[in-house]
């Protein structure tokens, strides 16, 4: 067994999965700090409630959901609503979209205030980012793991990758990887605040 759990932690160093791109300092060090530090002192963070096994919990990590006035979102029971967003967070959207050639419309920014705090095993399809969405990902400060794994592995197989996020970085998740996918912000002892900026599409709800 434990053979086996080594051979599956060295895996995900290869390369990424089909769908999923990875920019190194998209960001220089200098502008990755201060927009953290505009994150920090601007945005309104805040654990929210879920109901796990007839329990209801904190999740734990911080987030805050930005996007044009009246736009809903919700996952995990909770529903977030739009009041609109700064202009140094648009004129990122806008830029983002310009380079990557995606409408992004909305940003979901998550805080993990420290090593302890995490993401569980998931895919961004809720019925309100479309049915192929392309996500586009900003890391800001501390480094940390993203993982993913097969949403429908083939039998015998328990395929799973990684990469470290550092301040700066660029993920792009592009269409068609929600449905194939699942990724996970495991926990990581001795870690400082990391600010996570999913940009994403939005359509109206039905």
């Amino acid at each position: 067994m434990m053979a086996r759990t080594a051979q599956v932690a060295t895996e995900p160093r290869r390369a990424l999965p089909r769908g999923v791109r990875h920019l190194p300092g998209w960001l220089a060090a200098p502008e990755a700090a201060r927009l953290l530090e505009r994150c920090e002192t601007e945005l309104a963070f805040a654990a929210h409630p879920v109901r796990l096994f007839g329990r209801e919990h904190l999740t734990p990590r911080e987030t805050v959901f930005l996007a044009p006035a009246g736009v809903r979102y919700r996952y995990s029971g909770h529903e977030h609503r739009g009041t609109g967003m700064p202009a140094w967070l648009d004129a990122l959207r806008r830029r983002l979209g310009a380079e990557t050639g995606v409408e992004l419309a909305s940003v979901l920014a998550t805080r993990y205030r420290c090593g302890a705090d995490r993401v569980g095993w998931h895919a961004d399809d809720e019925r309100e980012l479309g049915p192929e969405p392309v996500l586009v990902v900003l890391s800001l400060g501390s480094s940390r793991d993203l993982d993913f794994r097969a949403r429908r592995p083939a039998p015998g197989r328990r395929r799973r990758w990684r990469v470290a996020l550092s301040a700066g970085d660029l993920l792009v998740m592009e269409a068609g990887t929600q449905s194939r996918l699942e990724h996970a912000v495991p926990p990581r002892a001795g870690r400082g605040v990391r600010v996570s900026l999913s940009f994403r599409p939005h359509r109206a709800r039905p």
